[in-house]
Parts: C-alpha cells; sequence; structure tokens
C-alpha cells in the first residue's frame, strides 16, 4: 500500500510538471502588426528579442512586452497573440504630429484661481508635437504661449537604442516673460507684484541632457543649463528689497550642472498599479559667476510605492525631501527666495493645503492612498470619428481614493507672519482620478486640512 501511495504521487508530481512545461512555449517568429510608421527595431528594442530568434513565451512575458510597448507613449491600443509558431504584436498608432493646445491660469492651482475668477490671469496657446520622427521615435517639440505670460521654447529628443543599455539626450532652449512675480511670501501665502504695462521679468533657457541605460529599469541622467534673467527697473520702484533678494540682484545670468540616478519598475508608468520608483538627485546652480553670488547645492529624493491589496484596491505611497544649501552663505536663511520655495509649488503640496505655500531651505513630504477602480473599459468605440479610426477605440478607467498627506519645512524662513512652515500640515479627504488613453489624466480631489477648512481642487497630473 505504501508503494502503490508513492507510485500515485510521482504520477501527479509527473503530470503537475508535464501542464508546467507546457505553459512555456518556443516560438520562433514575431510579427508586428499596424506599425505604419514605427520601425520594428523600436518594438523589438523594448522586447529584447527580434524575429526569427527562439523565444520561450508565456502569460507572464507577454504582460512585461505589453507594458514595455505601452510605455513607448506611441500607440493608443496594445494587444499581444500567439498563433501557431507565431507572437502577434496588434497595436494602434497615435497620431505623431499634433498640437496640444494649453489653457491654464497664472497661479499655482486652480484652487488659487477660483478665488478671484480673473479672466485676465489666463494663459493660452498649444505646444506643436512632431512624435516619432522617421519612425524612430525621436521628438521635437515647438511651444508657443499667450495670454497673462508668454513663452516660447523648442526641444528635440532621442530614446535610448535599446531595452537595457545605450544612450538617450535631449537638448532645448527657450524664451518666457511674465507680467508677475511670485516674490514673497506673507501670511503663508504668496505674494504677487505685477505690473500690468511692460513685463516684470523675462527668462532665456538653455538645456541639455544625456542619459545612460544601465538596465531596462535603471539609468543616470546628466543635466546642464544655462539661462539669463532680467527684472524691469517698475518692479525695483515698487519693492526692491525684495525684487533683488529673488534671485540675486536685478539681472544676470546663471549656469547649472546635475545628476540623478532613477530606478523605475512601475507597471503602467503613468497611473502604475504596482511596482516602486526611486529618482535620487544633485544640483548645482551657480549665478553670476564672475560675482560673490550665491552658488546653491540642491540634493533631493523621491520614491513611490504601489502595492495591489486584492479585490482590487491599490495602495499608494510616496516620499520626497529636498534640501538647498547656499554654498556661499554665511548665515541661516540668506538662500535666494527662488530657492526657498519649497511646499505648495507644483506637486510638492500637502493637499488641504492648496492656497497656501511653506519657504525654507528644505522639506519632507509624505502621500498615501487606497484606490479603487469604480469603471473600466479598454474598448469603448467613439462614433463620429471615422477619420481617426485609432481613436476610436477609447480605453477609459476612472478611480476613487481615499488620501492623506503630511510634510514639513526644513530650517524656515523664520518671519513673523509666517506660521505654517514651523509645523508638521496634514490633510486628507477623497478623490476620483479620470484616465483616458492611458496618459491623459484629470483628478478632482475634496480634502480637509488641519485647520478645519475643506478646499477642492483640480489637477492634470499624478499628485505623486
Amino acid at each position: 500500500m505504501h508503494r502503490l501511495g508513492c507510485l500515485i504521487l510521482l504520477l501527479i508530481l509527473g503530470l503537475y510538471i508535464k501542464l508546467e512545461a507546457q505553459q512555456d512555449i518556443v516560438y520562433r517568429n514575431i510579427a508586428i502588426k499596424g506599425n505604419n510608421r514605427t520601425k520594428n527595431t523600436v518594438i523589438y528594442r523594448e522586447l529584447g528579442f527580434k524575429n526569427k530568434d527562439s523565444v520561450v513565451f508565456n502569460d507572464s512575458i507577454g504582460n512585461l512586452w505589453k507594458q514595455r510597448i505601452t510605455d513607448l507613449g506611441l500607440f493608443t491600443h496594445v494587444a499581444i497573440q500567439t498563433q501557431n509558431d507565431s507572437i502577434l504584436i496588434l497595436i494602434k498608432e497615435r497620431k505623431f504630429t499634433w498640437i496640444l493646445p494649453e489653457f491654464t491660469w497664472a497661479d499655482r492651482n486652480f484652487n488659487v484661481w477660483w478665488q478671484g475668477k480673473d479672466l485676465a490671469r489666463l494663459i493660452y496657446g498649444g505646444t506643436l508635437y512632431i512624435n516619432n520622427i522617421r519612425g524612430l521615435n525621436h521628438t521635437l517639440a515647438l511651444q508657443v504661449i499667450h495670454g497673462y505670460n508668454r513663452s516660447y521654447g523648442v526641444q528635440y529628443s532621442k530614446p535610448f537604442p535599446t531595452y537595457n543599455h545605450g544612450w538617450a539626450y535631449s537638448i532645448g532652449a527657450g524664451y518666457w516673460s511674465n507680467h508677475e512675480l511670485w516674490y514673497k511670501t506673507r501670511q503663508d501665502r504668496l505674494q504677487f507684484l505685477r505690473i500690468s504695462s511692460e513685463p516684470v521679468q523675462k527668462n532665456t533657457w538653455f538645456t541639455a541632457s544625456i542619459k545612460k541605460r544601465v538596465s531596462f529599469y535603471n539609468h543616470f541622467d546628466l543635466q546642464a543649463g544655462y539661462g539669463t534673467y532680467h527684472f524691469s527697473d517698475s518692479a525695483l520702484i515698487v519693492d526692491a528689497t525684495d525684487v533683488r533678494r529673488y534671485f540675486a540682484g536685478i539681472s544676470g545670468n546663471y549656469s547649472s550642472l546635475g545628476v540623478a540616478f532613477i530606478s523605475d519598475h512601475r507597471l503602467q508608468r503613468h497611473y502604475p498599479v504596482g511596482g516602486y520608483y526611486l529618482r535620487a538627485g544633485l544640483n548645482y546652480t551657480r549665478i553670476n559667476p564672475l560675482k560673490r553670488s550665491p552658488a546653491v547645492v540642491q540634493w533631493s529624493l523621491k520614491a513611490l510605492k504601489f502595492q495591489p491589496l486584492g479585490k482590487q484596491w491599490v495602495w499608494a505611497g510616496s516620499f520626497q525631501f529636498g534640501y538647498n544649501q547656499d554654498l556661499n552663505a554665511l548665515t541661516e536663511g540668506s538662500l535666494p527666495y527662488v530657492f526657498s520655495r519649497q511646499l505648495g509649488y507644483g506637486s510638492q503640496y500637502v493637499r488641504g493645503y492648496e492656497p497656501y505655500v511653506a519657504d525654507g531651505s528644505g522639506f519632507v513630504l509624505g502621500k498615501t492612498a487606497l484606490r479603487r477602480p469604480v469603471f473600466k473599459h479598454t474598448g469603448m468605440k467613439i462614433p463620429g470619428i471615422e477619420r481617426y479610426k485609432n481613436y476610436q477605440t477609447l480605453p477609459i478607467s476612472v478611480w476613487f481614493s481615499i488620501f492623506a498627506d503630511a510634510g514639513r519645512i526644513i530650517q524656515p524662513v523664520v518671519l513673523p507672519e509666517n506660521n505654517l512652515n514651523k509645523q508638521w500640515m496634514t490633510g486628507a479627504g477623497l478623490g476620483l482620478d479620470v484616465i483616458f488613453w492611458y496618459t491623459a489624466m484629470s483628478r478632482f480631489e475634496i480634502s480637509r486640512n488641519q485647520m478645519g477648512s475643506w478646499v477642492f481642487n483640480i489637477t492634470f497630473s499624478n499628485a505623486f
């Protein structure tokens, strides 16, 4: 009886091993369909294989390939199938030459603009993108922005040549001017110096970036920049002291050099549902090198984590740290104002405190959220746009989130009328995230801060 049991166990084990082995099938042909412009080599380099290679394929590899191809940002739809001895990669290309309109406000966020509802503070224009040049995924961007502020720029980018090594680069230049200077903080709110008759500030900028890919997930980024700045004489008449403290005098130039290490393991980079992201950076900026002007070193760290919890729930968390130091400073708090702006700008804010800002030498910021989809559709048909058949299928999803944030300033700029930079800021609330065509997102959030105030805000990018 003991021998019979062993025999049955061996038969079951052998059958299990056989079934497991059947899941990994060797294919010798990879067929790509739907790429009218994109070269096959652009897709092959993300897979690590090419046609006629022997490929051991299973569902896990298929999901990884789909992620890599989607992250190229070239396609509105990606599907991978198997047929006989072939792997079929079915894609629908985006429209590669198009204009992205820009219609926004001359304020840090929607909440701040809504308090005044001043139509004269609107900014409009757009960026012309010429993507996938020669089918090689090179990109040229031309920007023209008018309205309350003006901006003109051009940038050219070349991607990595393979999925796991090689060099990429980008170069750019531009000019911008504005009729308003965010030049000091009073009562925890940003103060504006406005001149309606002429621009208060004019800047030019030049940047170059070289990236070294060491694996599919990891790369180094070396950046260099140069720019000029000039403030109008009218601004000095209004408030000469704070205008001079904003950067370093009323005119001059600056140069910068930075390096960063990026490790990106996110599943779906535009709205991750798993994986993690890490970026550690160091940047050096010298203002007016021929004078004894500020030389600022900036340290930064950003870590993101996304963890599926089951029943479609996803936990998302982030930690950010930044610290700026003027190497020429003899006393604490002598950083130029533009380098002391920490919380309340870009994605560096505590939700619930959108109307406020906090200044200092550095900051720490943590965000956490529980997310769950309330609507997901990968193949919604849009009628009436037959001319753009690759956009007739609309991938769309709506996610509900519960979130909480906390942040604090390191070495605050001490002024009697500012209090938030001397304490922890915490906020929590609810939100809806709407994502379509994988990359476009609108976020609607309502949150409550520790002062007891409710704040509603709209953003068009990931708050993490």
